[in-house]
């Protein structure tokens, strides 16, 4: 038996302004996403605590009330007992690669537990290095507890690629392909190999690696999601779909691989060139500025899950 949604549906909107103030409403996966006239007419803190609601985000314009999968459900009961203007579904897919890339940052939130997680094991594995002498190199303990911990940061990319690729849309598998791609073993190595031989270039175009290559590195794995998902969505369009399961992954998989190797490693090392010139220089007259500005620097990701912490806590 279908449950009804009426009295669910009545209330939002009542506490949304009314249906007077209600120009239109569309929905998303789990999201009823109203354009209201005044949004100042709404009542957010009662939304927020009712049963059958889980939040109220006020983002892009829109009044936006989270409801969860059943939210199909709802949105008919608010078209039926409204009678506002409704705008249909939101291509979820089409709609999340619109954002900015750092937008995959907002949803960190299931990210944040094993990464504390890991650092503490990493604190502990510290512990035992300060107090019993303890190492990967002569404890099968702070082995494993090293491998516990460091795998995690070790392979940041792939973590922040598969957060990404939920935030983006995308397939998840290919996305870890590209992520793998950024983490092959030996990478660095490969590419010195190469150097001696003259053969760092990609059909003539030069190749370059971050310093210390990509392992541990945050930004450019949500970059290359970013524009791997614009690449997916172009070859859905254009693919039939008795090939569509391989050729779409394929070519993302190409593309973004080889534009996330063309161009952001060398923006990276110019990146830091700059930085470091930047730095030099303030520390030829400012000594204590430029210890400021190096631990801002290093700090900034240690502070990030912080960051998101309170984030996710104001919504």
């Amino acid at each position: 038996m279908e449950k009804d949604y009426t009295d669910l549906a009545q209330d939002i909107l009542n506490h949304a302004g009314g249906c007077d103030n209600v120009s239109s409403v569309k929905h998303c996966v789990t999201r009823l996403r109203f354009t209201l006239k005044g949004k100042s007419k709404s009542d957010t803190d009662y939304l927020m605590a009712r049963d059958s609601v889980m939040t109220v985000v006020k983002a892009g314009g829109q009044y936006q009330v989270v409801i969860g999968n059943h939210v199909p459900d709802v949105y008919a009961a608010v078209l039926a007992v409204g009678g506002v203007q409704g705008a249909g579904t939101v291509e979820a897919h089409e709609e999340a690669v619109k954002k900015n890339p750092l937008d995959a940052f907002i949803d960190f939130q299931p990210f944040l537990g094993p990464l504390a997680a890991a650092g503490i094991i990493n604190g502990v594995v510290a512990i035992l290095t300060a107090t019993l002498g303890w190492t990967a190199k002569n404890n099968g303990v702070a082995l494993v507890l090293t491998a516990a911990g460091d795998g995690f940061f070790q392979f940041l990319p792939i973590m922040i690629a598969l957060n990404a690729a939920r935030k983006f849309k995308m397939n998840d598998f290919t996305v870890l392909a590209i992520a793998a791609a950024l983490v092959y073993p030996n990478l660095e190595a490969s590419m010195t190999a190469l150097g001696k031989v003259g053969a760092v270039n990609f059909f003539s175009i030069p190749l370059g690696l971050p310093t210390g290559d990509y392992l541990s590195t945050v930004i450019p794995a949500i970059l290359a999601v970013w524009v791997a998902s614009h690449i997916e969505i172009f070859m859905k369009k254009i693919t039939p779909d008795f090939v569509k399961v391989f050729m779409v992954p394929f070519v993302t998989l190409m593309i973004a691989v080889s534009l996330t190797f063309l161009l952001v490693g060398p923006i990276a090392n110019t990146a830091s060139s700059l930085i470091g010139s930047g730095l030099t220089a303030i520390q030829g007259f400012r000594l204590i500025l430029y210890g400021v500005l190096l631990g801002a620097q290093l700090r900034l990701l240690s502070l990030l899950p912080i960051q998101l912490i309170i984030r996710q806590l104001k919504r």
